[in-house]
């Protein structure tokens, strides 16, 4: 999708005076659609990754029918692939990135999106933290975070917000014939594109913005990980670049101007097969080596003592302000 052209005297414009001029922005963001995308100036790209794709065949059928003869317990990687419950892909992606060797060390409810200061929507997902590498030297920021999805939790609120509601407050099945129309509406027409995923990065570098205030960062690498029951052959890595001024945009829209330029979506697709490969091939993809060197080389005169105070920072801010109703 192609980026929408802004005219000039938007450029100069508060971001609150451009949703004036643009309400359909107000819509939940379980039915922001292409539509929004383009108004925002937003795109998806899409990176085949080869290190990802080869090899699939590794995990034959003769080496599932020998586990199945030995009644073992299917591994976390095929889990992950495998399974349609939505607490077992989460348990077996948590194992994974868990695991010895692994960058990460803990993982804790996702957080909500915040807009203007309010948290206006909980996105059902889980965040991963990094813990601090030996070699991460006084001039190194802070690693990442990574968040993971399961697209399921996105289908069915989304699917519940066009039930008819019944005189009790429940909802009633199946969906009306006015309920379908509408539904179809907010459907994206390729999933992998679902603008959905545009306000999970977002949070999560709004989290690693609020931790790490004090170093004054100008972009955060926000990443997500996703998995889709449409999709039983991959899991889907989402990253964008979302500057601190893009952030303070959405803290403060009616006094700080519009930016027309949202960070572009690069998405590639890790296959779950080899099932053997996948627990290193997913940390791998996430590794320090293949971070951008401008997330490791900035702020030359901070030291670890602002780092650490940084972070003891991160139950305060943001996620003690007002909920929305």
């Amino acid at each position: 999708m192609a980026c929408s052209n802004v005219s000039a005297s938007e450029d100069v414009m508060t971001f609150a005076d451009y949703m004036r001029r643009h309400p359909e922005l107000w819509a939940n963001p379980l039915f922001w659609t292409s539509h929004h995308m383009e108004l925002m100036g937003c795109q998806f790209q899409h990176v085949y990754d080869v290190s990802s794709m080869q090899d699939i065949h590794e995990d034959s059928p003769r080496k599932r029918q020998k586990r199945q003869k030995c009644h073992e317990k299917p591994s976390d990687e095929e889990w992950l692939a495998r399974s349609f419950s939505i607490p077992g892909k989460l348990e077996a992606i948590t194992n994974i990135l868990l695991s010895k060797g692994s960058v990460f060390n803990k993982s804790s409810k996702g957080p909500s999106f915040y807009f203007a200061d309010r948290d206006v929507h909980q996105p059902l997902y889980t965040v991963f933290s990094r813990r601090k590498q030996p070699d991460q030297g006084v001039c190194q920021d802070p690693l990442p975070l990574i968040g993971y999805l399961n697209y399921t939790t996105v289908i069915g609120p989304r699917t519940h917000q066009f039930l008819p509601r019944s005189k009790g407050g429940g909802v009633d099945y199946p969906l009306t014939p006015l309920g379908k129309k509408k539904y179809a509406r907010v459907i994206p027409k390729e999933w992998k594109e679902d603008p959905y995923f545009v306000f999970v990065l977002l949070s999560i570098a709004q989290l690693q913005e609020d931790r790490l205030k004090e170093l004054k960062s100008i972009s955060h690498l926000s990443r997500l990980l996703v998995a889709s029951p449409f999709d039983r052959e991959s899991i889907h890595l989402y990253q964008a670049h979302i500057t601190s001024d893009f952030l303070r945009m959405l803290d403060k829209p009616t006094s700080t101007r519009f930016q027309k330029d949202f960070p572009t979506i690069e998405h590639r697709e890790i296959s779950f097969k080899p099932y053997e490969t996948l627990r290193q091939r997913i940390l791998d993809e996430l590794s320090v080596a293949n971070m951008p060197p401008h997330l490791s080389n900035r702020h030359d005169n901070i030291s670890n003592k602002n780092v650490k105070r940084a972070h003891e920072q991160k139950d305060k801010g943001r996620f003690k302000r007002t909920r929305s109703s």
